[in-house]
């Protein structure tokens, strides 16, 4: 006797859809991965995509999205999620919203669908009867509409593509976006009319609705005769015969948002003619638009924020360029003294530098460390190293360069930024004068024994008035100085430990060179990057043979 025939299971699917290219893939394992990582069953080459992004799990019936710890996000209809059950039709997004997506269908399922399925499966049932003809037509603006938006990335096309098609398909006689801003302020986004003009002011419209809206972060669509129209004294007074007014929710609710419901904006249209009346069909287009919109929205500002952040890198890597032309120093060629000096910034640009300047009968060097980090610090390093030179090849003494340049710093910034700073002028004959103001010890090596050299001032922009005040050391022939910044001494190992002063003067050794100095140095840290810039320079006295 035959047996029954056995049917073949139905499996459920995923439509891939990566730019306009769309792909099936039937989910007939328990468990399905999907990333960037080749070996993942579903292939999702993008930056925004973990390599172990999520992976799909079916369970008896049912299947679930699970989000596999990613960087960006997993995203199921608009809205971030770790862990949940599919519906046929739900739209799955990773790491970002309104670019290539998953659509999962399960066909065992009767009658299953998400809400944009049933919508569209409605304006198709509409569409074949005889007293709705319009329906098909309403569904290819939706598309035609859908398509514009998903093709731009610039907030104002967005924008302005949302306005447009709402207006076609509502035939409303304008339309406006706003976009909340971080202090709960509307701001006009875009604005047109049915002519297609350019709306730069929203004169005229129900401002009542548009709180209403704003606060409730619901929808607001009515037309003349409507409960709840002729109460409105804007909206009786602008003699209005429909309005709409749907917030554009966040995926992610944030604190910022208007009303602290999670809006990015609001949609408004208005009529002020007969023919503006909604049908019902075009209110649930434009709510579908709209949520997309939202999205889109949203991914403008991504998108546009980091445009800014790559063109606030590339000010950066100039603005680098600028700072290491300037610290590249021409060491001088003296017949009493041998320089060397050596700068690692901690940022892209920072607050450290040195200069040798070659005077008529000395040599001069600086080292300085401003404090705080990137641009600031480095905008007053670079205002401070211009300044030292032009002073000091005037022949102006060592306390008074400060002095004019602590008063110029504290006047300009009151306290906000100072600078820790070490000047020397070297002479001929050993004789070694230099002010310390507020800046790490500089080492003195001398018959084998190493010193700090005292002298102690307030730093440079701290306080004024202040005296500021210099001393004097006769140095023999050999000995060398170490000016260094506190960047040195605390980088630090994968421990959070100092390197400090014993290493330091351990690594310099009895040849005091910089490059023992900063082998050792990178040797401790590792792979530990460094929390402030470190700069180093030696100068040695010493008479050469002619």
């Amino acid at each position: 006797m035959a047996g029954a025939p056995v049917e073949k299971p139905v499996e459920a699917e995923l439509l891939i859809v990566i730019g306009d290219t769309q792909t099936y893939y039937a989910l007939t394992r328990p468990v399905v991965t999907i990333g960037r990582r080749p070996d993942r069953d579903v292939v999702i080459a993008e930056p925004h995509v973990s390599r172990n992004h999520a992976q799909i799990e079916r369970r008896g019936a049912e299947y679930f999205i699970v989000d596999m710890g990613s960087s960006h996000g997993t995203f199921v209809n608009g809205q971030a999620t770790q862990h949940r059950s599919l519906r046929s039709g739900d739209r799955i997004e990773l790491g970002t919203i309104g670019g290539s997506y998953l659509v999962f269908h399960d066909p065992s399922v009767p009658g299953g669908g998400s809400d944009s399925h049933d919508m569209l499966s409605k304006i198709m049932s509409q569409g074949t009867s005889s007293d709705r003809p319009g329906a098909l037509n309403l569904l290819s603006l939706f598309i035609e509409g859908a398509r514009a938006l998903n093709t731009s990335t610039v907030l104002s096309e967005v924008l302005a593509n949302l306005v447009e098609v709402s207006l076609r398909l509502t035939k409303a006689e304008r339309g406006f976006v706003f976009l909340c801003k971080e202090n709960g302020r509307l701001e006009l986004g875009a604005g047109r009319s049915e002519r297609g003009e350019d709306l730069v002011e929203a004169k005229g419209i129900s401002q009542s609705v548009l709180q209403d809206v704003i606060d409730s972060s619901s929808e607001f669509v009515m037309s003349m005769g409507d409960p709840g129209m002729t109460g409105r004294e804007s909206i009786v007074e602008q003699q209005l015969r429909s309005v709409v007014c749907i917030p554009l929710r966040r995926s992610q609710f944030r604190e910022s948002g208007c009303g602290g419901h999670g809006a990015i904006g609001v949609l408004y249209l208005d009529s002020r003619i007969e023919k503006g009346k909604l049908p019902d069909v075009s209110q649930e287009l434009i709510r579908a638009i709209a949520r997309e919109a939202a999205a889109l929205v949203e991914n403008a500002y991504l998108v546009k924020a980091e445009q800014e952040a790559l063109a606030y890198q590339r000010e950066l890597a100039i603005a680098s360029t600028i700072q290491q032309s300037m610290m590249e120093v021409k060491i001088p060629s003296l017949a009493f003294a041998e320089v060397e000096a050596r700068n690692i910034s901690c940022k892209e640009v920072g607050g450290d530098f040195y200069d040798v300047t070659r005077l008529e009968d000395c040599v001069a060097v600086v080292v300085a460390d401003v404090s705080g980090k990137g641009v600031s610090a480095a905008l007053l390093a670079s205002v401070l190293q211009g300044a030292i030179d032009p002073q000091l090849r005037q022949g102006l003494p060592l306390h008074q360069i400060v002095e004019g340049m602590n008063l110029y710093v504290y006047n300009k910034i009151v306290g906000r930024k100072y600078a820790t700073l070490l000047m020397m002028k070297l002479y001929d004959n050993g004789e070694l004068e230099y002010i310390n103001c507020g800046h790490v010890k500089p080492l003195l090596y001398s018959d084998g024994v190493i010193r700090c050299l005292d002298n102690e001032n307030f730093p440079v922009g701290l306080l004024s008035p202040v005296t500021f005040t210099s001393a004097r050391v006769q140095l023999r022939d050999g000995d060398r100085l170490l000016l260094f910044t506190d960047g040195v001494v605390e980088a630090e190992d994968r421990d959070g430990e100092f390197f400090g002063n014993e290493r330091l003067e351990a690594a310099l050794g009895s040849e005091f060179s910089l490059g023992m100095l900063f082998a050792s140095l990178d040797a401790y840290r590792g792979e530990t990057p460094l929390s402030d810039d470190c700069t180093a320079l030696i100068l040695r006295y010493g008479k050469r043979a002619n």
